[in-house]
């Protein structure tokens, strides 16, 4: 996987069900999120959608981007935890360094619970199989972004866009539309 860049964890912090719930007012799993914020960057304007924060965050983002719909988020961690499985000659360096995890066998068993956090390894995988592009970007300000990352599959593929907020070491994936 040229270019894979080491990935911060994406885990604790805002990403789990209780602090979001806390955080944005929202009593049960089943409330619909706001979406509608506004986000410029370089690239145009984003309309952020929110994603519901359990562990699940970054899963749940790219099953809504590819299903339009988060509960896909339990079929889409095993493709990819499935996948980095049956290629890990490829992806074996990358989760030993995420994860420090060194045979495939440990890996799937730690990353097939429910609530266990993606790594950017996971994130480019999940876009990587389902043929997109992928870009994330961080807060500069309120209403400012920037894109950190950016993995190129080819031109003909759509763009996942992710929103990580939080610091490095704990935070929280939202998806990102392009604006009209």
């Amino acid at each position: 996987m040229k270019g894979l860049m080491k990935s911060t964890k994406t885990h604790d912090g805002i990403c789990n069900k209780k602090n979001w719930d806390d955080h944005n007012g929202i009593s049960n799993s089943t409330t619909k999120y706001n979406s509608g914020s506004l986000q410029r960057s370089q690239e145009g304007t984003f309309i952020e959608h929110k994603i519901y924060g359990d562990g699940n965050c970054m899963f749940r983002a790219v099953s809504y981007i590819l299903w339009n719909t988060e509960n896909e988020h339990r079929s889409l961690r095993t493709a990819v935890v499935h996948h980095i499985v049956d290629n890990w000659h490829e992806y074996a360096p990358f989760v030993m360094a995420e994860w420090g995890i060194n045979c495939p066998e440990n890996y799937l068993k730690y990353m097939k619970q429910e609530g266990v956090f993606a790594s950017e390894l996971e994130c480019i995988v999940a876009t990587k199989i389902y043929g997109r592009n992928l870009s994330i970007y961080r807060r500069v300000n309120e209403y400012e972004i920037k894109r950190v990352f950016h993995n190129h599959v080819n031109d003909n593929c759509g763009t996942a866009r992710l929103l990580f907020t939080g610091r490095s070491d704990s935070g929280h994936y939202n998806v990102l539309f392009l604006g009209n």
